[in-house]
């Protein structure tokens, strides 16, 4: 299968981190194509930015249909475009986002998130509305960090590790989620010194994925995701 995960922002160095996490994950014989859109935002930080972001990340989408993509993921937790990237497509769609609370929901029975800022909260609270998991999340938090901080691996790993402490004591939660597709790579060293299983949004986003392709499911073209109407 052909997997093409995308990074909806535009810095490469991103892109390149979660490349990293994929090729930890995907299973053999699952060919990845990891990319980002050339024009948009350098970090998706509030609606506006993801506002921008999903028109490009569409029209990625829309470039690469008929070149053989059985999947796409949508590597942002804000779900970036994500619905209207179903529209686009009959491969299915999946985002980082809706991905990593699935998971969690079936290993715990409470969850919380850590993000990157707090204005990113009440997106990800929406979200997990929609979503109709929100009820077993206890709590999404921000660590306060802005997104391209993350590059600094050793600041924001400590950042992450703090933060979490507090969280899992402050929710008795028993998972921790990360909620940015740029802390891609800290899962299994948080987990182990917080003692809980740690979501890794982009392992959970090609997994699934790898699971509706290999179960040969497409994105419902009934209603809600149809394609739009010729214009």
């Amino acid at each position: 299968m052909r997997i093409m995960v995308i990074n909806p922002n535009t810095t490469t160095s991103f892109t390149d981190t979660i490349q990293k996490s994929c090729e930890r994950y995907i299973s053999a014989g699952t060919e990845l194509i990891v990319t980002n859109p050339s024009k948009g935002v350098a970090s998706i930080e509030g609606s506006s930015d993801g506002i921008k972001a999903a028109y490009h990340l569409v029209e990625l989408i829309e470039a690469n249909e008929g070149q053989g993509i059985d999947g796409y993921v949508v590597a942002c937790f804000d779900d970036t475009g994500l619905q209207a990237a179903r529209e686009v497509t009959s491969a299915p769609v999946v985002g980082i986002g809706e991905a990593s609370l699935h998971m969690a929901s079936l290993i715990s029975a409470r969850y919380s998130v850590v993000t990157t800022l707090q204005r990113s909260v009440s997106i990800l609270q929406d979200n997990a509305s929609t979503y109709g998991l929100d009820k077993r999340c206890q709590g999404i938090h921000a660590v306060n960090l802005p997104v391209l901080a993350l590059e600094d691996k050793a600041l924001a790993f400590e950042a992450m590790l703090k933060r979490s402490k507090e969280i899992l004591e402050q929710d008795k939660s028993e998972c921790i989620i990360l909620g940015c597709g740029g802390m891609s790579g800290m899962s299994e060293p948080l987990s182990e010194a917080l003692g809980v299983p740690v979501i890794d949004g982009t392992a959970a986003g090609i997994k699934l994925i790898e699971a509706l392709v290999g179960m040969k499911l497409q994105t419902s073209k009934a209603c809600t995701y149809a394609y739009p109407n010729k214009k």
